[in-house]
């Protein structure tokens, strides 16, 4: 979906991308590790793993990055910003605009598998997360993304011709 509005014209961000960023830091990566009882430096897949398995382990990471990732994002100068834990972190009410993008549990575990290599993994991370259909009610907009490309790329034009997010060319 981000890669449609780039097409468009329409800056972007990622709080993905923020929380790798956010996370490079040294000290930022320390209170991290303190918090679960690691030593840094941390590995990626195994800080996953740990906050997948463990909800106290996980609010203790959330309370250490949540603050500085949204902070970025609030900093950020993109007019469009994809938060995949946006109504789980009570961020959507600073938004004017809430897109949900879905392409059903089947496709999320078998892309999230296919980026971090663990089926087991992406399922352990899915159960963290809120389910598509409790966040639907929070939306503006529905982005469909199990449908064809072509189809992906459509609605998204629409979407952002609709929220204003393109701006007009002249003749």
């Amino acid at each position: 979906m981000l890669d449609s509005l780039r097409r468009l014209g329409v800056s972007v961000g990622s709080a993905d991308d923020i929380a790798a960023r956010v996370l490079d830091d040294r000290v930022v990566q320390a209170e991290v590790a303190h918090a679960l009882g690691e030593t840094p430096p941390l590995d990626r897949n195994r800080l996953r793993a740990l906050i997948a398995a463990d909800v106290v382990r996980r609010r203790a990471v959330n309370r250490v990055l949540h603050p500085r990732i949204a902070a970025e994002i609030f900093a950020s100068r993109a007019s469009v910003v994809e938060i995949p834990l946006l109504i789980e972190t009570a961020l959507h009410e600073f938004f004017p605009r809430v897109w949900v993008v879905t392409c059903g549990p089947e496709e999320q575990e078998r892309r999230l598998t296919a980026r971090l290599g663990d089926p087991a993994l992406a399922r352990a991370l899915m159960k963290t997360q809120l389910r598509t259909t409790a966040k639907v009610p929070f939306a503006d907009v529905i982005i469909r993304t199990n449908s064809p490309l072509a189809d992906v790329h459509s609605a998204v034009e629409h979407a952002a011709k609709a929220c204003g997010l393109l701006q007009k060319r002249a003749l």
